[in-house]
């Protein structure tokens, strides 16, 4: 059975039952696919309203994960981070890239959803709601800088408990009992993609958390060591060329953004054109 997707059907043109074949993109009424990717058509109130539902309901391991065009690219050719994405329970779109792809394709995404902003917002309704949260990620250091920043900011805020990312698969048993006896209610593991989404995937059964989320190099920013863009670089959708231009040792990072541009445009005018006929 030939799956639903934003290409209009024709059963007298074999040509576009081809493109339907090879298109990469589908979608429904909750999920967006991109090159075998899921984005969730959600915005950041929706997400933040599932990720309350799960802790008030305890049901664990719940996983967000955000997604920008880099990893997409990336996820086309790491089968665990692939997997890690169709296992997640929400992919937010966290790239402008994205968003502008879906529009083109007529599968728009309403909203972009940055996984820093996401977390911030989680934040003020942990604090607001008496949720206890669990910083697991960043360099030695780095994660207790981010938690007394993050304590000055949300003064009643309950951070049960950090961990750096540097860690050894013979810790885990310890660090995922630790995590456990803290108790939080949402646990956020920054160490970058793929490790975080194929971290917390392996471990999302023995975590007794209800929400869990990769947050890339977040602690970094709450740690006052890395600068966020200024607010309207972040509006215009700017802020990977921020970190960029901040950050030139990224610059390896961007080099797919292009490639991602020119095969989003081709399958548009491939698709175009078959419909014409």
């Amino acid at each position: 059975m030939t799956p639903t997707g934003c290409v209009r059907e024709e059963a007298s043109a074999p040509s576009l039952a081809m493109l339907r074949r090879w298109q990469p993109w589908h979608s429904n009424s909750a999920r967006f696919h991109l090159f075998g990717a899921p984005i969730d058509r959600l915005t950041q109130s929706e997400v933040v309203a599932r990720a309350e539902g799960w802790i008030e309901e305890r049901r664990f391991g719940r996983l967000i994960c955000t997604l920008d065009t880099t990893a997409l690219m990336r996820a086309r050719w790491d089968i665990n981070l692939g997997e890690a994405y169709q296992k997640a329970d929400v992919v937010a779109a966290d790239g402008i890239g994205l968003v502008w792809a879906s529009r083109l394709l007529g599968c728009a995404i309403s909203e972009r959803v940055t996984g820093i902003d996401l977390m911030e917002r989680l934040f003020c309704n942990a604090e607001s709601y008496g949720h206890r949260v669990f910083l697991l990620g960043a360099a030695p250091g780095v994660i207790e800088k981010a938690k007394e920043r993050l304590e000055q900011r949300y003064p009643k805020l309950q951070v049960s408990g950090t961990h750096h990312g540097y860690f050894g698969s013979d810790d885990e048993k310890d660090l995922i009992a630790k995590i456990n006896m803290a108790k939080p209610d949402l646990l956020f593991v920054g160490m970058g993609v793929p490790l975080q989404e194929t971290w917390l995937i392996k471990n999302r059964e023995k975590l007794e958390v209800p929400v869990l989320m990769g947050v890339g190099g977040s602690f970094d920013v709450l740690a006052g060591l890395v600068r966020r863009a200024p607010m309207l670089w972040q509006n215009r959708g700017l802020e990977w060329l921020w970190r960029a231009i901040c950050q030139p040792e990224r610059l390896w990072r961007i080099r797919v953004i292009p490639l991602f541009l020119l095969q989003i445009l081709f399958y548009k005018c491939a698709s175009w054109t078959l419909n014409s006929v």
